[in-house]
């Protein structure tokens, strides 16, 4: 299929560059959009925290790392305080085996899976939410980061894929893949540094770039070079 093409698109670096070292073929590099439901939602400064609200999108399995984030929620000891985490994606089987670690820890009072939702319904999760946290394994470029940072909600996330390419100190606090104390370290970090990050910047600073009119303008751009 590569060899037949006149250009081709990745979302971010990484993947172009495992591209082109499998296949000998390059590609242009334009990330994925923020939707407009998000772009265009009303901006919410979420000033209440009770409770602080930490919250995770994505399929509901083993490489969404979702074990390693109750791990994490239970070793840095918020769950002592007034601080829950949600999870919403959808579900397969190995959320009975997140469920009964959930379990023998006792957090089932703070740890939600709470299954699949609409667009509508997460724009209104993360606009009340405090932190967003992605702990994959693996991943190329997030969709569902965009969409937290396009709330204003800063980021904690693995050190995988293209995220180096959106979130940065000011927005969000990076970690290892499969790090639980770093992991920990973070949720810990965000908990008390909460102030820190400027929600109205973050979402601005995240519709300079990834809004719909922005990507579609670059790919745009790459239709341009191949007339």
């Amino acid at each position: 299929t590569y060899s037949k093409l006149d250009a081709l698109i990745t979302v971010c670096q990484p993947l172009r560059l495992k591209i082109k070292e499998l296949f000998s073929v390059d590609s242009y590099v334009v990330h994925n959009m923020v939707d407009d439901k998000f772009s265009e939602a009303e901006f919410v400064l979420r000033k209440e925290r009770n409770p602080f609200v930490f919250t995770m999108v994505g399929s509901v399995i083993y490489m969404k790392g979702i074990d390693l984030l109750i791990e994490s929620f239970y070793k840095s000891s918020l769950y002592k305080k007034n601080v829950i985490v949600q999870i919403v994606g959808s579900l397969s089987p190995y959320k009975q085996v997140l469920e009964k670690r959930i379990k023998e820890l006792s957090l089932e009072d703070k740890i939600i899976i709470m299954g699949p939702s609409d667009k509508s319904r997460i724009l209104y999760l993360l606009q009340n939410t405090d932190v967003f946290v992605l702990p994959s394994r693996s991943e190329n470029f997030s969709v569902a980061v965009l969409e937290a940072l396009a709330v204003g909600v800063p980021v904690i996330s693995t050190l995988v894929g293209g995220i180096k390419e959106c979130i940065d100190n000011d927005n969000g606090y990076l970690v290892p893949p499969e790090s639980i104390d770093s992991l920990s370290e973070a949720l810990l970090y965000m908990y008390t540094n909460i102030e820190k990050y400027d929600r109205r910047k973050i979402r601005e600073e995240c519709l300079n770039d990834f809004s719909c009119s922005q990507i579609s303008g670059l790919i745009l751009d790459v239709y341009t070079k191949l007339n």
